[in-house]
């Protein structure tokens, strides 16, 4: 099922709305953005955290949205460690 869900960078502010499939690996979307769309990377370091910012929890980017229980609407903060 796809999911559209905000990606926003802690550091810079700069966000963006995407579309995935739930059971796709978190891990897999964030090196597409790396590849793809660096701006959206723009002050991060190499090992960037992903955090829920509905949940307040990080995310484990091996796993897929739905385990992580992600959804439409969602936003995932991208910050530095």
């Amino acid at each position: 099922m796809k999911i559209t869900i905000t990606i926003k960078n802690c550091i810079s502010n700069r966000e963006c709305n995407i579309q995935v499939n739930n059971g796709q690996k978190i891990g897999t979307t964030i090196r597409v953005l790396e590849d793809n769309m660096a701006d959206i990377m723009e002050g991060l370091s190499d090992n960037v955290k992903v955090k829920s910012q509905r949940t307040k929890r990080r995310i484990d980017l091996s796993r897929n949205y739905e385990h992580e229980m992600i959804f439409s609407g969602d936003i995932l903060l991208l910050c530095s460690e």
